[in-house]
Formats: C-alpha cells, sequence, structure tokens
C-alpha cells in the first residue's frame, strides 16, 4: 500500500504499533544495517563520540545493569543476550561484571568499533535466523535485551513469537 507520492504508507497493525507498508524486504534490510546504519551515521548511532557521550551510554548501560539487577538475582553468573547489539555498551556491562553475554545484530561495525574485546561474543546477521537457530539448538537465555529493535525488523510480531 503506497501513500501519496508513492511514499510508504503508515499504518496502524492489528497489535496497535505503527508501521509502513510497504516494508522492505529482507535482504533490503540486511545491506542497509551491515553497509550504512553505522558507518554512516545514521539513527542515533555516530561514527564516532565526544567523551561526555560515551560516558552517557557508558552510565545508561550502568542504569539498565542496576534496573536488572533488581528484577534478578545478578550475584552469580547470567547468560544475557543482546539482540540487536549496536555497539556493545550495555553486552560490554555485563561482561564485565562476569556474565556470559551474546550480541547479534545486523552490522559488526559498531561493536568492532567500539567494543573490539567482545567480538568473540558476537553473531552477525539475521535476527529471525539466528535466534531460530538458538531455539532449535535449545540455547536458552537468563536475560534479553530487545532496546530499540522492534522498529528495525520487517516482521516485528514474529520476532515477539520467537522469543
Amino acid at each position: 500500500m503506497m501513500g501519496k507520492n508513492k511514499q510508504p504508507a503508515l499504518i496502524k497493525t492489528k497489535y496497535g504499533f505503527h508501521q509502513y507498508s510497504p516494508l522492505p524486504s529482507v535482504e533490503e534490510m540486511r545491506a542497509y544495517y551491515a553497509n550504512k546504519y553505522y558507518q554512516q551515521g545514521l539513527g542515533s548511532y555516530s561514527v564516532s563520540y565526544t567523551d561526555e557521550e560515551i560516558q552517557y551510554f557508558k552510565l545508561k548501560a550502568w542504569l539498565i545493569y542496576t534496573k536488572v539487577s533488581q528484577i534478578i538475582d545478578l550475584n552469580k553468573k547470567r547468560n544475557f543476550i543482546d539482540i540487536g547489539c549496536g555497539e556493545g555498551w550495555v553486552k560490554n556491562e555485563f561482561n564485565q561484571r562476569g556474565h556470559s553475554v551474546t550480541g547479534i545484530d545486523f552490522s559488526r561495525y559498531g561493536i568492532e568499533k567500539f567494543h573490539p574485546h567482545l567480538l568473540g561474543f558476537f553473531e552477525q546477521g539475521n535476527v529471525f535466523e539466528l535466534l531460530n537457530k538458538k531455539t532449535e539448538n535449545g540455547i536458552k537465555y537468563d536475560i534479553l535485551l530487545l532496546a530499540n529493535v522492534i522498529e528495525h525488523v520487517v516482521d516485528p510480531e514474529n520476532l515477539l513469537k520467537i522469543l
């Protein structure tokens, strides 16, 4: 469904959120995030940050960790997955505190630039394929972070079902 001037139309889904129609293909999404999103500083990401911005990201990651610690006991080692981990700020916070971490994203650019020591705990690719593979292999996580992701996937309803 196209709106005026052959632009995608904004529609309300049966689940109550809005999305564009038609949606881009999976291949278009993969190419966009793998090759442009981080590298060109699109969205809320940048190719470089000031010291103040870095401190902000670290504080935000610490606040997320602190909030999670109020919900689940983090005194013992937990398995944490960051879906759409981007630059890896939260993943790094959990890693520094001794938890087992996994991050997945279409692009490795952000994690490679800001937290290259976490590349061994990173999987690049289609979030649906990676999560389905984990489910098929019986892999489970104690903590799952899905921050600023739902609006970037082609099929958000299916993503929530997989989780």
